[in-house]
């Protein structure tokens, strides 16, 4: 009778990165080429990767007033600002979940300014004698009597915002977690990176699957070979 081999391996527990989209995959690459000293902090990662004028994006978080605002270009209910959100929500799951896995360092501290302005092109933010806070030189600015808009230098509405509370919205939580917090990457997510974006677990599950592919493969060479053996050896009455 010809040998049998078996061969019963079970997985359990596998822990398995979640499924990433392209644009995902890119962020998590320039995460894993941040250099702790170059004291990076989240807020500024995620401004330099979605906030700018062009973009149609803006955020301002204010800690004192337990409020942040979403500006969006145009009017928020504009089908292009759906988009917008969507790439926003994107962005902040993903630096969440990063955060719960444990591959960026969760470093939390406390917001110390009574507000912060998330976009790239808003760089000269100070006050006019009407109280306006004006965002950069070409003249965008706040109205604190008027804040659900972003006006352009003529007094144009160019952005609409959204606006979330400390006491019923998730994302001001999320925000008020990230927007004075370093961004250091673990070794962890650079090795993640570097094997392709396998986890240990998923590299562990495919390589056993392979020893368990091998396995089979010798199993049913041996079988067939002692089936041939075993009729070669039959004679004929």
């Amino acid at each position: 009778m010809a040998a049998r081999l078996t061969c019963d391996v079970s997985f359990s527990m596998v822990n398995f990165m979640r499924d990433l989209s392209k644009y995902e995959k890119s962020v998590i690459k320039k995460i894993s080429e941040i250099n702790p000293v170059d004291l990076v902090t989240i807020s500024g990662f995620v401004s330099e990767q979605l906030f700018s004028i062009e973009s149609g994006m803006a955020l301002v978080f204010l800690p004192d007033r337990g409020e942040a605002l979403l500006y969006l270009r145009g009017k928020k209910e504009d089908a292009i600002n759906r988009q917008r959100m969507a790439e926003f929500l994107e962005l902040l799951s993903l630096i969440e979940y990063l955060r719960t896995e444990r591959y960026i360092h969760s470093i939390t501290f406390s917001a110390s300014a009574p507000s912060f302005v998330m976009c790239r092109d808003f760089d000269a933010v100070s006050q006019d004698e009407k109280n306006n806070i004006i965002l950069n030189k070409e003249g965008y600015y706040i109205d604190p009597k008027n804040p659900s808009w972003i006006f352009s230098s003529d007094g144009s509405r160019e952005f609409e915002g959204l606006l979330f509370t400390k006491k019923q919205s998730s994302i001001y939580r999320i925000l008020e977690n990230i927007i004075s917090s370093p961004l250091a990457p673990t070794q962890e997510l650079k090795g993640f990176v570097s094997n392709n974006f396998k986890t240990k677990e998923e590299l562990k599950h495919s390589q056993a699957m392979l020893y368990t592919r091998i396995a089979l493969g010798v199993a049913i060479s041996f079988g067939v070979i002692s089936t041939i053996i075993g009729l070669a050896g039959m004679k004929c009455p």
